[in-house]
């Protein structure tokens, strides 16, 4: 099986996730709700914990279950925040 790369984009309320493989074409993408704190006026706070956990350990989609089974085989993992 060939490698695989994936990207993720943590947005301010939804992580976006996207699996590629060494050719570059999307094998699977998706999208997970997440929360963010508001301990204070004028201050924001994500839990990056909850974040990962909203991606990738609690999420029933199938593409972030197929990233976990595939995280041996990634080359590259990009995060944007």
């Amino acid at each position: 099986m060939g490698r695989y790369l994936i990207g993720i984009d943590i947005g301010t309320y939804e992580s976006r996730g996207m699996l590629l493989d060494s050719n570059y074409h999307v094998v699977s993408d998706c999208s997970v709700k997440h929360s963010m704190s508001n301990p204070k006026p004028g201050f924001f706070e994500h839990d990056a914990e909850d974040i990962w956990g909203a991606i990738f350990v609690r999420s029933r989609n199938p593409c972030c279950r197929r990233v976990m089974l595939l995280l041996k085989m990634l080359n590259v993992l990009a995060l944007a925040l």
